[in-house]
């Protein structure tokens, strides 16, 4: 009975596990056997395929340019870019001569009043500046004093501009000149200031003017040479897919749209072939005429310069919009294919901020106009995220929209950081700008010292999506970037204090000494003068060292420190000691409730901190310092002795001597957990940088 019952239990029990396996091979439906539609592909596994596809190319020009060796030695193709550069420096220029005529039209008296120059402005410069009218000795030192002819003069194209119009006023318009010498800048100045409705400038008669005097600059020998070919040859256009990502498409399930973001056709390759149609033996470059002086180089040359024309003809003709309409065909068929829905509409956002940052990048510099620009953009920007987010209507769309553009926004900060921002030492940054109107006028007055302490208070707890977008999450980057310019400030030895009001008689005002930048808000009453002038505050000066956090933190520097074994090594013996030398690669710190261990930083102090904050200058050379409970050491000559009688006077505050043993406390932290990890700790790391090497799905931004 109880065998029979036994059977019977595991013949039961066979069935169910027979049922669970078909359920489970059911469930799987290995490929689609028992039919249903294929789900989507994961976003991470469609990016993955796409890049492996390389390039996309959806529109091709076939043309056919003349280039000559003139052509390739003026650079023609330039002349958009010259037209500009000229027409913005004439106008600077005209700009500058109307404010000095304006300043003409006061009376005397006003003149002197409004009179205010850097430095020492003694009677006879009053008078040459102030009083005298306008003439050949005196304009472009009047031109200096009143406006900003230090830049003006600095224009690419100022000494072309003003050597053309010179040579208009003298008649001799089929004349060239090399450079004007100061007599000839000063008589056109005059002149042009004499004559302001003058008919002499013709942007392209410069233009013209302009590669007719680049061409006759040549050596007799390269001008003496002819060559000129016949290139025929492709063009071809579309799209990239290795730098594509996640966060640079985006689909709308209920309007079955697929939108790109930062993601847009160029051009791809542009050749001309030794033989353009082998087939019926149509060669892909001719040449028309040539002379016995021209060379294999020039050759190239003019090869290189007829493939630079036959671009531009095809941008002309319009090959990147072509790319877009034949691409947004094909990228909604490729799609459809990999994401197993149907794509009815491709959309591109062509956004300004990705425009925005080409334009600014094509110089690899960046000034403070164009970062100013570029900030007041990006809060726009966040301005149309914000609304998208908030919208009560197609939610799920409109955040997916959000995210992209959120996305794009980090993908042209991170770009921009790769550049040099004005004369500063940093890669642009968060702070630049601000550093950068700090400083310019050369004084911080209250104002600016009040906003200095409030980013100095925001920057470890800057929870604006503005700062989390320049930060990139990371949490000590802005603090750190904030120091460097604090410092540099500090360097630069500018003066802090603030503006107060003051009253002169008008016969006292005009005898003052005045700075321009030092004096502001001035008025006139009956028979005196108000205004506010800056005084300098010298106790501010060690306030602003109080402001700067004593740590250097660079992202990619940080993580080399962790990974590097060698980094920090620790002695334990510390009485066998006797001298640490003196290596500008490595410090040691002794904590003294561990006096035993010795904690060797193979990094210098001055990568991880500012030397110059912790120790006053007369004290700078020291060797250590005791910082709390702990002893910095640079070196020694006496490692025992110096144990025992370390120098104890350091100026950081409380709160900075806190920031800088936490921030060796991490450092030494993670480098410690990071080479004491586990087998399985060590194989799982191992296997996810494989995994991301290969597949390279990773996103690259982070997420707002």
């Amino acid at each position: 009975m109880i065998r029979q019952l036994f059977n019977s239990v595991r013949f039961v029990l066979e069935i169910l596990l027979v049922i669970l396996v078909v359920g489970l091979v059911y469930w799987w439906n290995p490929m689609n056997i028992f039919g249903g539609k294929p789900g989507i592909e994961s976003t991470a596994n469609i990016i993955s395929e796409v890049r492996e596809m390389g390039e996309l190319i959806t529109a091709e020009y076939y043309g056919e340019v003349v280039a000559s060796i003139d052509e390739a030695q003026m650079d023609l193709l330039q002349e958009p870019e010259i037209r500009e550069q000229a027409a913005l420096t004439y106008d600077e220029i005209r700009l500058e001569l109307d404010n000095l005529r304006s300043f003409h039209d006061l009376s005397p008296d006003n003149r002197i009043e409004l009179g205010i120059e850097p430095g020492d402005l003694n009677k006879r410069k009053r008078r040459k500046l102030l009083l005298d009218q306008v003439g050949r000795k005196n304009i472009l030192e009047k031109l200096y004093f009143l406006g900003e002819w230090e830049q003006t003069s600095q224009l690419q194209l100022y000494e072309e501009v003003l050597a053309f119009l010179f040579l208009q006023f003298q008649g001799e318009a089929n004349s060239s000149v090399d450079q004007l010498n100061d007599r000839e800048i000063r008589q056109i100045l005059l002149a042009w200031y004499e004559n302001p409705l003058n008919s002499w400038w013709n942007v392209d008669a410069f233009v013209t003017s302009f590669f007719e005097n680049r061409l006759a600059s040549l050596s007799r020998r390269e001008a003496k040479k002819k060559l000129a070919m016949i290139g025929r040859g492709t063009v071809k256009a579309g799209f990239d897919f290795k730098g594509m990502s996640e966060s640079m498409y985006h689909f709308d399930e209920e309007l079955s749209e697929l939108h790109f973001f930062g993601f847009a056709p160029q051009i791809l390759n542009a050749d001309i072939n030794p033989w353009f149609i082998p087939e019926k033996g149509i060669p892909g470059f001719d040449i028309l005429t040539y002379n016995g002086k021209v060379d294999f180089n020039d050759s190239k040359k003019v090869k290189s310069y007829a493939v630079q024309k036959l671009t531009t003809n095809a941008r002309n003709a319009g090959i990147i919009e072509q790319a877009e309409i034949h691409g947004g065909e094909t990228l909604r068929r490729l799609f459809s294919l990999l994401t197993g829905k149907e794509i009815k509409r491709v959309v591109f956002h062509h956004d300004e901020i990705i425009q925005l940052t080409q334009d600014i990048i094509n110089d690899y510099y960046i000034s403070y106009e164009e970062a100013s620009h570029f900030e007041n953009t990006i809060e726009n920007e966040l301005l149309v995220i914000d609304s998208l987010r908030n919208a009560s209507e197609d939610r799920y769309n409109n955040r997916n929209l959000a995210t992209n553009k959120w996305n794009t926004l980090l993908g042209m900060v991170r770009k921009m950081q790769e550049f040099e921002f004005e004369s500063e030492e940093l890669p642009y940054h968060y702070y630049s700008t601000f550093w950068y109107r700090i400083s310019r006028d050369s004084i911080i007055d209250q104002s600016e010292w009040i906003a200095l302490k409030k980013q100095a208070q925001d920057s470890f707890h800057k929870d604006s999506e503005t700062s989390s977008i320049w930060a990139l999450q990371d949490s000590l980057l802005l603090p750190s970037q904030f120091s460097a310019g604090a410092l540099a400030l500090y360097q630069k030895d500018i003066p802090i204090g603030e503006f107060l009001l003051d009253t002169l008689s008008i016969e006292a005002w005009k005898s003052k000494e005045k700075e321009r930048a030092k004096i502001k808000n001035i008025s006139y009453r009956e028979d005196e003068v108000v205004y506010e002038e800056f005084w300098p505050q010298n106790s501010k000066r060690d306030s602003l060292l109080q402001l700067i956090f004593p740590i250097k933190y660079m992202p990619d520097t940080w993580e080399s420190w962790i990974i590097s074994e060698s980094s920090i090594t620790t002695l334990n013996n510390n009485d066998t000691v006797r001298t640490l030398p003196s290596n500008t690669t490595s410090f040691w710190i002794v904590d003294q409730n561990q006096p035993d261990t010795l904690f060797q930083f193979n990094m210098s102090l001055e990568e991880i901190s500012y030397p110059e904050i912790i120790l006053p200058d007369s004290l700078n050379s020291l060797q250590n310092v005791v910082i709390d409970d702990w002893i910095f050491f640079r070196s020694s000559q006496d490692f025992q002795q110096d144990m025992a009688n370390p120098n104890q006077k350091h100026r950081l505050s409380d709160y900075q001597v806190d920031l800088l043993k936490t921030f060796l406390e991490q450092l030494y932290t993670q480098h410690h957990s990071y080479h004491n990890r586990d087998f399985l700790t060590r194989a799982k790391s191992w296997f996810a940088e494989k995994w991301e090497s290969k597949s390279g799905i990773t996103d690259e931004f982070p997420s707002p």
